[in-house]
């Protein structure tokens, strides 16, 4: 390519990326950001995949371990049960450590789905006497973001839980067609400030998976920092081969350590004191001391002890020169308004060395918010390192400038070098005269300095998790659970001004609302709970070392529900989770409550099938819950079967009571003929929380017919004369519709396009989009570029009394960037001429799944009518596959509507229908003398067959039979009974 070609290509390349990333916004958020957590939802192995093999060989061994699983991988993300011993392991040291961590991935490679090899060591480290492991991917040399093995192992070498997010199929190329000068520039595209302006700060290629439910798609990419201004470092991930930006957030960034300087105790002395508020500027002050300030007398710089005294030996002097300012070891007060005011709070005098010198900090030599900061951060950092003195906590050991009177309004934020806070305003207080917002943004510095100290490269990235991380640091150093005390104005009982309250009963996922403090409610919701259950001592010290676990994810459920297992993990004393840990019976409640982790039940069923009418219907299947072996802290509080027989207007429910442990055995009642049924399975444990199969239930339910008979079936496995593209208008390239046997591709371990049809018994054959060869990469031949459409043949439903038309497909779809296009399924009735829309969703489901409908409800049924199935993948392009089989059309059966009331009759008879008018139904009474072939018709006042309600051999006898005139319009009809040697024909008339 020419010097002038690739100069356009770059032009046009970033026009269009920047483009679409103000589309977006400025952050652009994982695939995955939005998706409802749904843990426990662990799909079988499907045939031919290894999938699970060495879940179920280890769990063979090892029956108390439970698990959920990464659904986009099928690696077991956590695993948790009695401590099962690493081989050649009998205790763990320092020295032995990395070896030992070795030894435990050699043993569990197979269960954890992982290469070794491939992992690099980020963390191995003793908390409390228990071993926290961790690792990242690596491929070809270049680190595979998000993606980590964890590891949590007691002094004799007993793992007790584990997990692996390691992407075992990844197969991408690692040179990228961007330079680093483009990326840089394709990382500005979407933010408000002027390009030239923006500083970056180039990091290195590494591979970035995208999760997309059931499936991850992986790219390669730069990653670039921009900092627009002192509040925004935006940490963005581009393509480095078109230059996309695939995810960006604001970066909580680096910063230098410093030492602290020995304290001493001498001769001259001092003491310095400070008017604080103990929690809000809108409680009086109290005078109290300022421990950790510096002091410098002469040359000398002093630092004050936890009663704010100083001393020093000035030994032959008379007097001497002191300097204090709100400066100390762990932070230094300094306000943006000094210039106006007459610079920051400073005492500079000489006084006789004789003499003790106090200094009380006032509003007459400093400002509140000077003083607030000084003193609070000091305390928020001394109140961690109490708890924590460990390496990775000792990073907070260091002077961290707190900025205070920004000239702005209703906010403060931690930019990883410093605290800062707004002004007062007439809508919001000083942020800087509230303890707790000072706690929360220094919150922030803690999470980002131990995350990267145990190998976390950028700190905590999940926004919710650090903003409750934060709160939940406020709420315990203070013991309230409120967040912002003062902050709104007027700040007056009862709300006092607050923004958040930990004391919630938010859930999740009913009350996310995509704004991250907000969302982050849920889980300090359930850390508040837990500490009313378990006391503020123990919880203070859960809530500080579950930061060695550094629980992180891009969804909330994941991340919420790793801090709950890190929180069990600090928690326990014997490297067994199965038998629950010393305060897990306040702990999981608390939890639960607030639906983290999901609903702790784990539900199967096995869906029903067709059913004969008016007899009771078994339903069975197993409940169970996992993370508690004591019924007394997680039980099933309510199991029940909820079903329609109107699509969803109404719905009833039965109890399903428990015949075992674990198993359920329950009833529906029967239903009439001509029933369609749509029911799901809903277990709630003892706090309220909710899990239901299918998992998106009312939305998906399982469907099943009463009283049907198959009229007409198509299992593909011959040519059915259905026709591809019948209009010629369809556009992909790729993943075109074929009637073969298929060829399944598989990512992570599950199915993306199926390996078998769904015919039972001998079939083998349905109509999938495209096939690749066997051991193709998952995306070759799927659907790309557009859509692809597949027309039946001329279908017949005339004459029919209740036809309903049931197929089996199977739908796998998700674009780039969150984008999936939509599954649409048209039917007609002229031949198609003009066609209804049946299905346009965009929800996907890799296995086969029944669609059955009633025709009626969306067209009157004809001998001219025809379906259609579209499957689409419109650019930016993802990884779509569709299948279709089993096409059947299925109406009343007449041996089961047409009941026999009578075992002998004097002679052939039919009898006046019943109601009539009617509607929508009526009963048709009927006789014969003797065995032989019925038949009963309706027509119309144009003789026109519209029903045909009865049509075989019967005995003799009296009968009725029950039709149902539901889409016909009101009107005159005739009805005509024959035997084959009389006919007799009544009128009827159907009301609006």
């Amino acid at each position: 390519m020419n010097k002038h070609a690739t100069i356009v290509l770059f032009a046009l390349l970033l026009a269009t990326t920047f483009a679409f990333a103000q589309n977006q916004g400025v952050e652009v958020h994982l695939p995955d950001y939005y998706q409802v957590y749904q843990p426990w939802k662990v799909p079988a192995p499907p045939p031919l995949s290894k999938t699970g093999a060495g879940w179920s060989a280890f769990t063979a061994n090892n029956p108390s371990w439970n698990a959920f699983f990464n659904q986009a991988t099928g690696n077991p993300h956590r695993a948790w049960g009695k401590g099962v011993q690493i081989e050649g392991v009998s205790s763990i040291t320092a020295k032995n450590a990395e070896r030992a961590g070795e030894l435990f991935l050699r043993q569990f490679a197979e269960v954890l789905r992982i290469r070794p090899d491939e992992l690099k060591l980020l963390q191995a480290e003793n908390v409390n006497g228990k071993w926290y492991y961790s690792w990242k991917q690596t491929y070809k040399g270049l680190d595979v973001l998000n993606s980590y093995t964890v590891a949590r192992v007691t002094p004799d070498g007993r793992v007790f839980l584990f997990g692996s997010d390691f992407n075992p199929d990844i197969d991408i190329s690692i040179e990228p067609t961007l330079s680093p000068a483009a990326a840089r520039e394709f990382a500005k595209a979407g933010l408000q400030d002027d390009p030239a302006a923006m500083r970056t700060e180039e990091g290195a290629l590494s591979i970035l998976p995208l999760e997309y439910g059931s499936h991850n798609e992986y790219r390669l990419v730069y990653n670039v920092v921009v900092t627009t201004d002192p509040e925004h470092a935006w940490d963005t991930y581009v393509d480095a081969n078109d230059g996309s930006i695939l995810w960006r957030y604001n970066l909580v960034r680096r910063f230098t350590t410093a030492e602290r300087p020995p304290k001493t105790t001498k001769t001259f002395s001092g003491r310095i004191t400070a008017d604080v508020f103990p929690n809000s500027y809108i409680n009086p002050p109290e005078n109290r001391p300022l421990e950790d300030m510096y002091v410098w007398v002469e040359d000398t710089m002093l630092i004050t002890d936890e009663q704010g005294r100083f001393s020093l030996d000035v030994s032959g002097k008379d007097s001497v020169h002191v300097i204090i300012r709100l400066s100390g070891v762990f932070t230094k007060a300094r306000r943006v308004d000094s210039v106006k005011a007459g610079g920051n709070a400073l005492i500079d005098t000489v006084i006789a060395a004789d003499r003790e010198l106090l200094v009380n900090w006032t509003d007459e030599n400093s400002h509140a918010a000077e003083r607030m900061t000084a003193y609070h951060v000091t305390v928020v950092h001394n109140y961690t390192r109490s708890l924590d003195s460990t390496d990775a906590a000792s990073g907070i050991d260091k002077q961290i400038p707190a900025i205070v009177n920004i000239n702005r309004s209703c906010n403060a934020f931690w930019n990883g070098k410093s605290v800062n806070f707004f002004k007062e305003s007439s809508r919001c207080g000083n942020t800087g005269e509230m303890a707790d917002v000072i706690y929360h943004e220094y919150g922030h510095g803690i999470n980002q300095i131990m995350y990267q100290a145990l190998g976390r490269e950028k700190g905590m990235v999940n926004g919710a998790l650090n903003e409750a991380t934060a709160d939940i640091q406020a709420n315990l150093i203070l013991d309230d659970p409120r967040i912002g005390i003062g902050f709104r104005k007027p700040s007056n009982p009862p709300n006092f001004g607050i923004i958040r309250n930990s004391d919630n009963d938010y859930k999740y996922p009913e009350d996310l609302k995509g704004e991250v403090h907000r969302d982050g409610m849920i889980l300090t919701g359930a850390m508040w709970d837990t500490r009313k259950n378990i006391g503020l001592d123990i919880t203070r010290k859960l809530a500080q070392f579950v930061r060695h676990g550094t629980p992180d994810a891009g969804n909330h459920g994941e991340a919420f529900t790793d801090y709950f297992f890190e929180i069990l993990v600090a928690d326990d004393d014997d490297g067994d989770l199965s038998n629950g840990t010393p305060h897990s019976t306040g702990i999981i409640p608390a939890f639960i409550k607030h639906g983290i982790p999901a609903a702790g039940i784990i539900l199967a069923h096995n869906a029903l099938k067709d059913q004969l009418p008016n007899k009771p219907i078994t339903v069975t299947g197993s409940a169970r819950v996992p993370i508690s072996l004591n019924p007394d802290v997680l039980r099933v509080e309510e199991l029940k079967v909820v079903w329609t027989t109107d699509n969803g207007k109404t719905f009833d429910s039965a109890p399903l009571p428990f015949r075992t442990k674990t198993r359920f055995d329950g009833k529906l009642p029967g239903f009439p003929v001509g029933t369609l049924v749509r029911y799901y399975i809903e277990a709630k444990d003892n706090f309220g929380s909710i899990i239901r199969i299918p998992a998106k239930a009312p939305q998906d339910m399982y469907p099943f017919l009463v009283g049907f008979k198959q009229m007409f079936f198509d299992d593909q496995e011959k040519d059915n004369s259905w026709v591809v593209d019948p209009d010629q208008t369809d556009s992909a390239r790729t993943g075109i519709w074929v009637r073969e046997k298929p060829v399944g591709t598989v990512q992570a371990g599950s199915w993306v396009q199926t390996n078998m049809d769904h015919t039972p018994g001998t079939g083998t054959i349905c109509w999938v989009t495209g096939n690749a060869a066997q051991n193709a990469k998952v995306s070759a031949n799927d659907v790309d570029s557009g859509q692809t459409t597949l027309q039946t043949t001329t279908l017949d439903a005339s004459g029919m009394q209740t036809p309903v038309l049931r197929y089996w497909r199977w739908h796998t779809g998700s674009g780039m960037i969150g984008k999936t296009d939509p599954w649409v399924v048209l039917i007609s009735n002229d031949d198609g001429q003009t066609w209804t829309e049946v299905e346009n969703t965009r929800n996907t489901l890799a296995e086969w799944t029944p669609i059955v409908f009633f025709i009626k409800d969306y067209i009157e049924p004809t001998d001219k009518m025809k379906l259609r199935f579209i499957a689409a993948d419109y650019p930016p392009e993802g990884l779509v596959e569709a299948a279709v089989d089993d096409l059947e059309i299925l109406d009343v059966d007449p041996t089961l509507s047409v009941q026999r009331i009578n075992g002998t009759a004097t002679g052939f008879a039919l009898e006046q229908n019943y109601p009539n008018p009617f509607s929508p139904t009526t009963t048709i009474r009927f006789s014969i003398p003797d065995r032989s072939p019925v038949s009963l018709k309706i027509y119309n006042s144009l003789g026109q067959l519209v029903r045909a309600p009865v049509h075989k051999e019967l005995e003799g006898g009296s009968y009725r039979v029950t039709v149902d005139a539901t889409g016909l319009p009101p009107g005159v009809y005739y009805y005509l009974l024959a035997n084959g040697h009389n006919t007799a024909v009544r009128k009827m008339i159907v009301g609006k």
